[in-house]
Parts: structure tokens; sequence; C-alpha cells
């Protein structure tokens, strides 16, 4: 018998395969809604049901989720609804199979478990209908989930085998400290060596299957191979000692080590490129220091890591790094001169002067540096030297050329800068380290090309504005001829400057500092009305003409050499009025006339002939071994020189801000007269960046009532007047009561 529902009552006799095919039928039927059902209160499992046969359904009812997938994952919930509202429907039916079969009941049960437990339940009308299960029934179904995640964490550990740990890096020093070097344990180094620089560089081509992690392995990896992997390397090969050390790659074992070293090569030469921390580049520079005999043995690895280092050697701030990759540098050329030097010189001359192109007290020692060092480097071969020297030289004089042929702002500008000023200064020291006059070679033949260039741009502007340039070409001929002992005409360009109308001018301004000539190639118009350029004036003449004259003191020919200049300097003393100016002057004529009284006394007594240049050279040498007047002179008083030039280096921030005093900038700015004066070759030297210092001092006057005298009108009422500013009571009277606070104020 049926009910409304359609479902056969519990007295008919029905067999369970008959069963589920009326069910499969009725589920293939149009079957009205099924009418909402109540909530079921007790468990969907039941507790005295066996576990092993729980497991078992439970396998089973997997592999069929894993076959039939999502259609019977649905199918199964529909029959499983059919079963739960059988109870409402027909409870003698249910009572039935409960006593017969209670398995049936438990249709699918454990399979929706499973899915309730591995993801999150999906929000739908069917399954709010249903209280949620306690946690101690859905354990059963947490098999699957479990496996899973024991599987994520194999893998894990498989992952963490790569990883270089502090435990592998003790080995690996114990093994390269080891008597005997395996070169397994080289190449292992050497791949953790890698890894370490994949760590930092993404970019860096991986070679091994180790993965560092953290700061703290990377620094043991690098302190691992910093320390020991070069002598490891060595040990293993077999060589001991430094002569031994230049060909490695004859080594019977190097086949071994060619593919790691050259691995490691590349990558130290790639961490130079990617590290900025000057820490760790004094240690990777030692360190390349160390294996310069393994770069030269790998072929094709110099030449990348010159390029590096050449790149520290010109840009890098720190002075140790800059040192530390020249002597790689010098090292690296030196073992292979013939393939490598010219490359080199050229490629460090061309990073000298594209790095001298503005000169500070902060940037001008890193300058010298340069130019010392690569003076070192063209003293390597003189004929390799020749050929560099003689082009670069050449392509001075024609910028030269250019200049006093077109006499345009851009041909100025081109000579009067600091990079074409550093390239003679560069010339002049290789020349000096290079040639003397008893062993000449081809570079002595380059001399007087030069001098005659520097003697050019001298000559090119000749103003008072471009005073400081003419006294480092004066530096740089004193210092060619007194290491090469060849003549030069110094002294006329030191003493043409004494002759100078804008030098003999007296001053209109007063300035609170020097103004240093050590970092700067041009003054301003207004700065040549400041006294302290008229001061630094007379101190550069009193300096350069006395190392001069120092030098050229025990020659044979001083008699003849400084009548000119003792003439002139009696002219100049009768005329000048300053007194700091006549007391410098004339001491140091008094000193050449002390020096002149000796060699024209000892020349008397020669007995030898002048064509004699051996006797000449040796009386010569006696005469300076004695000692003259001006050279004693000039040893103490490069000392006393030396101290004071220690202390302005050390104070290199009040050096570079000499004409910057802490005084407010005038905010109106007035107009200026177009007064006929030299070329401005240089545009970037705006009169903005001067102070106009007579401020204050108008400002005190007032306060103190004194009428400042005008200079102007001193050289109208008296044209012909040489006394200078510094003698009138008035305003040095009044400069001498001003406080420096009030400057300050």
């Amino acid at each position: 018998m049926k009910n409304k529902k359609g479902v056969m009552d519990a007295v008919t006799p029905i067999s369970m395969d008959s069963f589920l095919e009326n069910m499969e039928e009725s589920d293939d039927e149009d079957v009205p809604a099924v009418p909402e059902t109540p909530v079921l209160k007790a468990p969907l499992i039941a507790p005295n049901a066996p576990k092993a046969k729980k497991e078992k359904k439970t396998k089973v009812k997997k592999k069929k989720i894993a076959k039939e997938e999502s259609s019977d994952s649905d199918s199964d919930g529909e029959n499983m609804e059919s079963m739960k509202n059988l109870k409402e429907i027909d409870p003698d039916f249910y009572k039935f199979l409960q006593d017969n079969d209670k398995d049936l009941l438990n249709f699918n049960a454990d399979d929706i478990m499973a899915d309730d437990s591995g993801v999150k339940e999906e929000e739908s009308d069917e399954e709010e209908d249903f209280e949620v299960k306690p946690k101690d029934q859905m354990e059963v179904a947490s098999d699957e989930s479990d496996f899973e995640e024991e599987a994520e964490e194999n893998e894990d550990v498989e992952e963490e085998e790569g990883v270089i740990t502090l435990k592998m890096l003790r080995k690996f020093e114990s093994d390269l400290r080891g008597s005997k070097i395996s070169p397994e344990t080289i190449r292992k180094v050497t791949q953790a060596f890698n890894s370490a620089l994949r760590s930092i560089s993404p970019e860096a081509k991986s070679t091994s299957g180790y993965r560092v992690k953290g700061s703290g392995v990377f620094n043991g990896v690098v302190q691992v191979c910093v320390l020991h992997l070069h002598n490891a390397v060595f040990r293993f090969l077999g060589v001991k000692g430094k002569k031994n050390v230049r060909d490695l790659h004859k080594s019977k074992k190097w086949a071994k080590m060619r593919n790691p070293m050259r691995s490691y090569v590349t990558d130290l030469t790639h961490i130079l490129e990617n590290v900025a921390s000057a820490d760790i580049l004094t240690i990777l520079l030692k360190h390349l220091h160390q294996m310069v005999p393994v770069v030269v043995a790998v072929s094709g690895a110099s030449k990348p890591v010159l390029k590096r280092l050449v790149s520290l050697w010109s840009t890098s701030p720190e002075e140790t790094v800059r040192v530390l990759a020249f002597l790689c540098i010098l090292k690296l050329t030196r073992a292979q001169q013939g393939q490598f030097l010219t490359v080199v010189l050229k490629v460090m001359y061309l990073s000298f002067v594209r790095n001298s192109r503005f000169v500070s007290p902060t940037s001008l020692p890193g300058i010298n540096f340069m130019r010392r060092s690569l003076t070192e480097m063209f003293t390597l071969d003189a004929e390799v030297s020749y050929q560099h020297a003689f082009l670069y030289i050449r392509q001075l004089a024609i910028h030269l050329r250019n200049a006093v042929t077109l006499k345009k702002k851009d041909s100025y500008q081109a000579v009067y800068n600091w990079q074409y000023v550093n390239a003679l200064r560069l010339w002049g020291d290789v020349l000096s380290a290079t040639v003397t006059s008893s062993t000449g070679n081809s570079l002595q033949a380059l001399v007087y090309p030069l001098v005659t260039i520097i003697q050019g741009v001298i000559k090119l502007i000749p103003t008072a504005q471009w005073f400081p340039l003419r006294f480092h070409c004066i530096q740089i001929l004193i210092t060619v001829s007194k290491n090469t002992r060849i003549f030069m005409p110094v002294l006329p360009f030191i003493l043409e400057v004494l002759q100078s109308n804008t030098f003999n001018r007296k001053h209109t301004q007063l300035s609170l500092k020097a103004m240093p000539f050590t970092c700067i190639l041009r003054v301003t118009r207004p700065q040549l009305e400041e006294l302290s350029f008229r001061t630094q004036v007379v101190e550069h003449i009193y300096s350069l003409a006395l190392e001069y004259l120092a030098c050229e003191s025990y020659s044979l020919t001083f008699p003849d050499l400084v009548v000119p200049t003792v003439i002139l300097l009696k002219q100049y003393l009768k005329k000048c009025s300053v007194a700091a100016t006549s007391r410098k002057l004339k001491q140091l004529l008094d000193l050449i006339m002390d020096n002149y009284k000796l060699i024209e006394a000892e020349r008397k007594k020669i007995n030898f002939s002048l064509r004699d240049t051996a006797l000449i050279h040796s009386w010569e040498t006696q005469m300076q071994n004695r000692g003259t007047p001006l050279l004693t002179y000039y040893t103490n008083w490069m000392k006393t020189n030396e101290v004071k030039r220690r202390r302005e280096a050390n104070q290199t921030d009040e050096i570079s801000d000499f004409h910057l005093p802490t005084l407010k900038r005038r905010l109106p700015r007035e107009e200026k007269s177009d007064n006929e004066g030299p070329v401005d070759l240089l545009p970037s030297d705006s009169d903005e960046e001067e102070l106009v210092l007579e401020k204050p001092i108008k400002k005190k006057m007032k306060t103190l009532k004194v009428k400042p005298i005008k200079v102007e009108e001193i050289k109208k009422e008296n044209p012909d007047e040489d006394e200078d500013m510094t003698t009138n009571a008035g305003p040095l009277d009044v400069v001498e009561d001003l406080d420096i606070a009030d400057w300050l104020s």
C-alpha cells in the first residue's frame, strides 16, 4: 500500500534491491516538493556503529567521490535527504530498516562528514535546516586532511635541506684549514659563495643548489672565503713562495680548479659591483689582492675585474677603497703588463680627467691621489707611456692653439678650466718622474712641448683675475725644472705680477678671511679690490720665487740668473709703500744677495773648463751637499709651512667657505655699471655669490661718528699718491675699534 507521496507502506514485503531501484526511479520522476522537515535531534551516525566498518566505508566512498566528482556528490546528497524524510513520512518502515539493516540509515554519511571537515561549508537553503554536529562526532572524517598537512610538512623539510647553516660553514672552515684539501670542498665553498651572491642580487646566475638566508649566514660565507679560500687553493695546487704564484695555470692540478675558480672570480667581480658599503668593499678588495694570481690564471677574467677596479679607484668616496683598488690594479697589470698596460693607462687617464672637473677642499685629496698613482702607472714602461703622453699633450696643444687663433669664449673655456690644469700637472709629474738629465729616454723629448704649452696658457689672458691659474702653471714649471734639472725661465712669469696695474692699485675692501688660491683659478672683480687678494698674491710671489731660487742656488750659473731679478726687486722696493709687501720682498732680496756672493766667491776658485759637463755636475753636487743660504732657509721655511698646510687641511670647511662669512646677503641687487675688463670665461662665477663687506663698516662708522675716507676722493686730490690705505689712520683705526661680534650681527 502506498501513501500520498507514493512511498510503499511498511506492511508490504519488499527486498533491499527492489527498494533501491524504486528509489532511483522516484528520483527520475517529477516528484512534488518535499515538505519542510523538522530539525533532527538524533546524531547522523549511530554511536554504537563499528569503527572498522566506518573506516572501510569511508575509503570506498572516497574512491567513489574521486571518480564521480561533483555529479555523484549531488546524487548522494539527495538520497541522504530522502532517508531523513522517511522517518517523518513512514515511521513504521523506518523502524523496520532500523531493526534489520542499520547500516542503510548511514547512507553516505561519512562522505558528507569528510567534506565538512576538509573544506568550508557552502551556504545553501538545504543545509541551514540542520544543526551543526559536535566536534567529537566529526573527527572521523579528518584522515584525508591530516595526510595533506603531513605531506606539506615533508615538502618544507625537503626544501630546507639546501639551506646553508652555520654548522655547514664550520665544517667548510675546518676542511679548508685541514692538511689535505679536496677539490670537492673548494667546489662546495665556491657554490656557497654563489648562493650568498644570489641572496643579495637576484640577477646573478645560479650554479649551485644552496640557499643563504639571513645576514649572519651571508657574513659567515664571505668570512670563510676571505680568510681561508686563497690559502686552501694555493696549498691544493702545491704553490709555495711568491715566484711560483705567477704561473698557477701551469700546475698539474689546475684542471680541477679551473671551473670553480672561474665561477668564484665572476661572483667576486659581481659582488664588487653591487656592494656599496665601504667596510665590505675594503675586505673584498684585500681578498682580491690575494687572489690576483688566480684571476690571472683564469682566462678572460682580468678585463672585467680591471674595469670595476678603475671605477672604484676614481669614484669611491672612501680613501681606503681607492688605495686598495689601485694596489689591485698595479698588481694585476704588472702580472699581465704586455696585454693590459696600454688599455689600463688609457682608461685611468680618461677617468682622471673626467673626475677632476671640479676642485674643492674635499675633492682635492682624491684628485691628488689619482694624479700620483697614475704617475706611478706611467713609470712602468717608458715606451708605452711615450705613446700616451705624446697623444694627450698634443690634444692640449690643439686646444691652446684654437684659443689663441679663434679668441672666442668657448675656446678660452676649453683651456682655462680645472681639467686642463690638472692634465698639465699630471704630465708635469710624469716627466719629472721619468726624465733625468743624466739618463735621457724617449719621454725627454716631450719636456719642451709641455713647457711651451704651459707658457702659452700663462700668456693667453695675462690679467689679475687669472693670477691663481698663473701660479698653478708656475708651480708645474718649477716641479719639472727641479726634477729634470733643465733650465726654464720661471722668474719672469713670477715677477711680472709686480708690474701689474691691478696689483699695485690700492684696495677698497676688507675681508675677514684669507683667500687661498689652492682651489680656485679665477677671482671675481670685487675680490680684486680686497686686501686678502693682495696678501695672497704677495705670499705666492714670495714662496714660488724662493722655491725656484733654492733649487738653483747651488748652480754655477746662479749669479748670472738672478741679475734681472735683483734689479727689478730693487726698483719695486723704492716705490712700494706697503709694509708687509716690502718686508717680504726685502727678505727675499737679502737671501738672493747672500747666495750670490757665496756662489761668486766659489766660482772664482774653479780651474776647469765650462765645457766639462761632468766636472760642473760634480761641483754643483758638492755645493748642494755643503748647503747654500737660500737652500738652508728654504728647508727650514718648508718645515714651518708644512705644519701650516696640515692645519689648514684639517679645517676644510673653513677653507671652502673662505669668502662666505656669516653675514646676511644684500637682498636688493644694485645695478652695476658696464665697466670694461677682462673677458668673463666662466659664467658660473656670478656676482650673486659675493658678499658686500663694506656695509657693516659704514654702519659702524656712523655709530662711532668717524667720517670715512673714500679712496676715490684721495685719488682725485692726490693722483700720484702711492701710499696704501693701511697707512691712513682714519679707516685703519675704525677697523681696529670694531668688534668681531658686530661683523657677524
